[in-house]
């Protein structure tokens, strides 16, 4: 029973703030629908990674417990881009002497439906995530807890599907928006954890002073001389508004089969 209890706390404490940000951050279909290629509109551009940050970019929080008073709050607000929105750090939450519980980021278009990779970050660290997005008709906030099953399990994929989890919409796609999906940046909490401090210099001395600096969170300037992103061409589904809510409509009931949804009243 005690994600329940945190998720009405969330709805009390925090929905308003939830579903001002999705307000805020998120697109209409009306936004965006003339760079979907569509069988009328063949030459739409391939969004670059400017392009992508300012459209599709990603706002996240962290959802952290405070020990002593059992209340809610957001942490670490971060844009972590493209198709990252797990990517969160939890180091203002524990200087709060709190806990992280779960996380909050936005879809800027296309629903607020969970990812393969959403779902995946969830089981590996959270007791529940939320989604803000757009699902054709309003502005939405909807919070999803994995059940212990998919937990133990992970993810039951659909060999017979188009989609490696979600079945096949009833409806197709009206287009799609083509951009450059690029890695997101290590953070400093990446590199703290992966040691990179260690063969920063042979000294001991400036080896301690790098880590210090990734613990505040902060990265050298000189740390990005020889950095080489990556990245690839990718696709988003769009569907005009009317679609949009019968596919997120099939993918909510779908996800019941492995999460408990809880839609949060934006007041």
């Amino acid at each position: 029973m005690r994600v329940p209890i945190i998720l009405r706390n969330l709805e009390e404490m925090l929905a308003n703030d939830l579903c001002e940000i999705t307000a805020s951050q998120v697109e209409t279909y009306e936004d965006y629908k003339d760079i979907v290629e569509t069988e009328d509109n063949v030459a739409a551009e391939v969004l670059d990674y400017w392009d992508i940050k300012n459209l599709l970019g990603e706002i996240g929080y962290t959802i952290c417990e405070l020990q002593k008073s059992g209340k809610l709050v957001l942490t670490d607000n971060v844009e972590p881009e493209t198709g990252a929105g797990c990517r969160l750090t939890t180091r203002e939450c524990e200087k709060l002497g709190g806990k992280p519980v779960g996380s909050f980021h936005t879809h800027p278009v296309g629903g607020n439906t969970p990812s393969i990779a959403d779902i995946e970050c969830s089981l590996k660290k959270e007791l529940f995530f939320c989604i803000g997005g757009y699902d054709g008709d309003d502005h939405r906030v909807t919070c999803y807890t994995p059940w212990p099953r998919i937990r133990e399990r992970g993810i039951m994929y659909n060999p017979l599907s188009n989609n490696p989890y979600y079945p096949r919409p009833s409806v197709p796609p009206d287009g799609k928006i083509n951009f450059w999906r690029e890695e997101p940046a290590p953070t400093a909490q990446d590199l703290l954890e992966d040691g990179v401090y260690k063969y920063w210099s042979d000294e001991p001395e400036e080896q301690e002073a790098f880590r210090k600096m990734l613990e505040e969170g902060e990265i050298p300037d000189e740390a990005w001389e020889n950095y080489e992103s990556a990245g690839e061409n990718d696709s988003l589904d769009i569907y005009t508004p009317e679609k949009l809510k019968v596919v997120e409509a099939e993918r909510k009931e779908f996800l019941k089969r492995d999460f408990d949804v809880m839609e949060v009243e934006c007041r």
